[in-house]
Order: structure tokens, then sequence, then C-alpha cells
């Protein structure tokens, strides 16, 4: 089995549980926002809503369904690269999205983590270079995906000049 064969099954199964953990968190809050009688930290009282809460969880949803994005890009790259060749447009295309969305989902991150910490009296950027989660490691894969790219689509144009001259 080929390496991309095998990314391509830990892609399916890493997009597949990413949508179910979306999935039973959104049933969650929904139920217990709804249905059920336990308090909801987002509305800890009923006549004052906690904006800071709603935007939070607002913010993580929206973050995440960014992620399950990217990974559906990256599966469809990775999917073109098993089915056809390595060199098409549709995988240029699909790891060129998947790395302009992760490095736009790191960059807005970062900002607003920065901004946060900003008003919170704090005065840090997370940049630990030894955290494969941090923003600015974040922003260096998005960035090298897009450079995969580019590379993708060159390798695209000399094999039509390569087919050209024979």
């Amino acid at each position: 089995m080929n390496l991309s064969k095998i990314l391509l099954v830990l892609l399916d199964i890493f997009f597949a549980l990413m949508l179910l953990t979306f999935l039973a968190g959104a049933g969650f809050v929904l139920y217990v926002a709804f249905i059920d009688d336990m308090p909801f930290y987002l509305f800890p009282n009923e006549e004052v809503v906690n904006y800071e809460g709603v935007a939070r969880l607002i913010f993580q949803g929206t973050s995440y369904l960014f992620f399950i994005a990217i990974v559906y890009y990256l599966r469809k790259g990775i999917r073109g690269m098993v089915k056809k060749h390595f060199f098409n447009a549709e995988v240029a295309r699909s790891i060129n999205v998947a790395g302009i969305l992760l490095t736009l989902v790191s960059i807005t991150t970062m900002v607003l983590n920065f901004l946060k910490d900003l008003f919170d009296g704090l005065l840090k950027i997370g940049m630990d270079p030894f955290d494969l989660t941090s923003e600015i490691f974040m922003v260096i894969i998005g960035l090298f995906l897009m450079l995969m790219a580019r590379v993708i689509k060159e390798g695209l144009v000399l094999k039509s000049e390569n087919e050209l001259t024979i």
C-alpha cells in the first residue's frame, strides 16, 4: 500500500470522527439549552445573557467547522492523487484551498487570542515552538500547503510542455 492510500484512509477516518464529534457537541449544546433542566453555563441567569460565553461558543464552533472543511479539502486532494495522478489541477486546487483556510483560521485565532490576552491585562503571544497546535506552526503548515499546490501547478505546466514536445 503506498503512502497516498494510507494518508487517504487516515484522513477519511479523521474526517468521519470530526463530523461525529461536531454533531454530538452541537446536539449536546442544543439539548442542554432547550430541553434539559440542568443550568446551562452560557445562560447562568435568565435575565442576563453571558455574551462572552456565547461568543466563545460561536467562535469555537465556527473554527471547528473550518477545520472540518480543511480536512475535507485535504481528503479531496489526496483522493485525486490516488485515483488520477499526482500532477493534476484538482489536487493543486484542493491543497491550495486547504492551505488558505488553515492560514486564515490560524491568523484569526492568533489575533483574537492576542486581543483577549491584551484586554485581560496580559501581553503574550502563543509561540511555543514545541507546541504542535500553536498558531504560528499552523500558519507555517498552511503556507507550506499553498507552496505545495504551487509546486503541483508548476509540475502540471512542465508535464503539458513535455507532452507537447514529444
